[in-house]
């Protein structure tokens, strides 16, 4: 292209003539026009500057897009650098922020200019936020489209990245759950295996800190799409998801379509808690093709690692505590019931009520050396002594004056119990005996075999089971009739049961005085408690005597 010289002014100024002496005071009439030529041009608005600029680029250029290419050149490595030092320090100012005029500015001007956007007509004007399979940002020929494209294509890799992040385990914390193996063969390195620890840590909040913290761009884009907003601010619904827990969902399911290992978030906690509530098959399947949960093969192999390390650490604890001479556990029994309803009816196939004995080591603190000592048991049972055991007695033996300071107020504040103190309790398995028969509690020694223990480590130690009225009865009764054995173990003479368990005893309390002072649905006694339940808008109990139920 033939570029044309640059024409000349016009006017051509006059050569400056010196003045006088006596020319240099004010002339008689001072607004009357000068005779002179202006020898200083007319200050420029920044418009008209810009039009000089423009005129300028016009005549050295193809065009103004090609003044902002070669102004924005990108050096490349190995390869001389054209620019000038003017010019390279203007694109670096501006680039870097240090002018007043930022590229936000720019390109915000550039996005919601009206000449930005394509008409109707025009083949850009579906573009908008085009993905890359359908067409690319220099294909498109209109600013807006161009750069709604552009973005797109920039935040979706971005997303991406953040995705594949919060599916990696965190090398620098130990205690991250991010990808938690359900088991493992021992071939693999530096895995993170599930516990009930890290399954008892899940919490939406918890985890919501981590997608802020981890993905910021990825929890802005959910929270845009799942939270409604009013004036630009996130509004939450009481008949509604939470948006937290809606994001947390819905990020858990990206987490674990990148990777099905990095399911400690919420896959893995989901899939337990299904078993725990026996949600069907058909309905684990689906959350499991949705990416919710892991597959019901998986949370079962996670139980099953789950018990299996448990029950070792349990055994690993019972052969402590016998080296030392004591006792760490007991058990907890009580019977169980499930009525198994059959689905298809054939011949032979009948509604059942499944029983069983179900049993749960608690660990015992603090308790004194020799408490379990059985040979000072037997020695103070043949001195007979409880004969001589009253209920005067006993009121006796206790200090009202200890237990009037904890039940005041300042002896509450100073005795209460640490926050971070929990009871330790593992189930054991269950057989399929009835504990309030004789036969049936026999089987209690299937117990002491889970937790480790035969008749040589019980040999010189006492072994407390506890459960409600009838078991414990049942027990008593199994003692009776084996008092004639010469060997402890087989005679029950380890088997000491304190005595029905507190929380039985209350629930059964707690049942009989409903049943009792229930009164009639209609019933106008005050002192009734279906007055206050209707009152209350309570649901009615449904074993109350018939009586009642009228």
């Amino acid at each position: 292209m033939d570029r044309k010289p640059p024409s000349t002014s016009p006017s051509v100024a006059a050569p400056f003539t010196p003045r006088n002496n006596s020319s240099a005071s004010t002339p008689a009439n001072a607004n009357a026009p000068s005779t002179q030529p202006r020898l200083k041009s007319k200050r420029r608005n920044v418009w008209e500057k810009a039009d000089g600029i423009l005129l300028t680029i016009g005549k050295e250029f193809d065009s103004f897009a090609h003044f902002l290419e070669v102004m924005f050149y990108n050096r490349i490595p190995g390869v001389p650098d054209p620019r000038t030092t003017r010019h390279v320090r203007a694109v670096t100012a501006f680039l870097g922020g240090e002018t007043n005029v930022t590229m936000a500015t720019i390109i915000n001007l550039l996005y919601n200019h009206p000449q930005s956007r394509p008409s109707r007509d025009s083949p850009d004007f579906s573009l908008h936020f085009s993905p890359p399979d359908i067409s690319s940002p220099r294909d498109i020929n209109c600013a807006r489209p161009a750069l709604s494209t552009w973005a797109l294509q920039i935040v979706g890799p971005e997303l991406r990245r953040q995705t594949w992040e919060l599916t990696q385990n965190d090398a620098s914390d130990p205690t991250d759950t991010t990808q938690l193996r359900a088991s493992t063969n021992g071939r693999a390195k530096s895995i993170r295996l599930a516990t009930w620890d890290t399954l008892g840590r899940v919490s939406i909040p918890r985890i919501a800190s981590i997608y802020k913290r981890h993905a910021r761009g990825l929890w802005y884009v959910t929270e845009c799409c799942g939270a409604p907003t009013m004036n630009g601010v996130t509004v939450l619904r009481k008949r509604r998801p939470h948006n937290a827990v809606v994001q947390v969902g819905a990020i858990s399911c990206l987490t674990l379509s990148r990777n099905r290992y990095a399911s400690g978030y919420l896959a893995l906690p989901l899939a337990v808690w299904q078993f725990v509530c026996r949600i069907h098959v058909d309905e684990k399947r689906v959350f499991s093709r949705f990416g919710f949960t892991v597959h019901d093969t998986t949370a079962r192999a996670c139980l099953d690692s789950l018990t299996d390390s448990s029950m070792s650490k349990l055994t690993a604890s019972v052969a402590e505590g016998i080296a030392n001479g004591t006792m760490y556990w007991q058990l907890v029994l009580d019977n169980t019931q499930e009525y198994c309803r059959q689905r298809d009816h054939r011949l032979g196939r009948e509604d059942i009520l499944k029983i069983g004995t179900a049993a749960t080591a608690i660990l015992l603190e603090d308790c004194a050396p020799g408490a379990f000592n059985l040979q000072d048991h037997i020695d103070r049972v043949m001195l007979q002594e409880r004969r001589n055991l009253t209920a005067q007695s006993l009121r006796a033996d206790i200090d009202w004056q200890y237990v009037a300071a904890l039940l005041s107020s300042a002896g509450m504040t100073k005795r209460r119990l640490p926050k971070d103190r929990v009871t330790v309790m593992q189930p054991l398995g269950t057989n399929s005996e009835h504990s309030t028969e004789t036969h049936g509690m026999m089987r209690v020694l299937d117990f002491f075999a889970q937790l480790g223990l035969d008749e040589k480590a019980l040999e010189n130690l006492i072994f407390m089971p506890c459960g409600d009225g009838a078991s414990i009865a049942a027990i008593w009764r199994i003692k009776k009739f084996l008092c004639a054995h010469t060997e402890h173990y087989k005679a029950f003479r380890n088997v000491v049961p304190p005595g029905p368990e507190i929380f039985h005893t209350r629930w059964t309390k707690l049942n009989s005085i409903s049943a009792n002072s229930y009164a009639p649905a209609s019933s106008a006694d005050p002192s009734g408690l279906s007055k206050s339940a209707t009152a209350a808008g309570a649901k009615r109990p449904t074993n109350l005597p018939d009586q009642h139920k009228r």
